[in-house]
């Protein structure tokens, strides 16, 4: 009997050698948004979000690496306040159903301790905007425009509850 796509889904902490896999084949949206907002390479990225986050987690497949995902935490004087994001490859829209299930489940851990989760997501990347929407995430649809090329990029947001 084969397993189902669910139990083939495992999620755990982060780490150096899961950032090869993902870098090599990053998806071509997280590549472009990453590009046009910090001029950077998928490996540059994945590294320093492994290096900044406070909690950081990789999506595997089978054991192969599809996504890594975490939260930053910037520390202001009245509230504690969160950067998300995430990159993934190609094969994580292959199995977009059983990761969204796995998802719900981290959210709650990512989000605790902070007053507000937030970053920016390219416009072009509506994908993923769906999913921040799917996942309860508020999108400020004020752009300010990234790059030289001007890219309109949203803000999008969570509060504690």
């Amino acid at each position: 009997m084969s397993k189902s796509a669910i139990e083939r889904v495992s999620v755990v902490k982060a780490e150096p050698c899961h950032i090869p896999h993902i870098a090599e084949n990053m998806r071509k949206a997280d590549r472009d948004e990453i590009w046009t907002a910090a001029m950077t390479t998928p490996r540059e990225a994945l590294e320093r979000g492994l290096e900044r986050s406070k909690k950081c987690y990789t999506g595997l497949y089978d054991g192969v690496p599809v996504v890594m995902f975490g939260v930053c935490e910037n520390k202001f004087v009245m509230y504690r306040h969160g950067s998300i994001w995430l990159l993934g490859t190609d094969d994580l829209e292959k199995y977009q159903v059983s990761f969204l299930r796995y998802c719900q489940r981290f959210m709650p851990d990512l989000t605790e301790g902070f007053h507000l989760v937030e970053n920016y997501i390219d416009s072009r990347n509506t994908k993923t905007m769906r999913w921040l929407r799917w996942l309860r995430f508020d999108i400020i649809e004020e752009p300010i425009l990234v790059g030289e090329d001007r890219v309109p990029f949203f803000r999008f947001e969570m509060r504690a509850k």
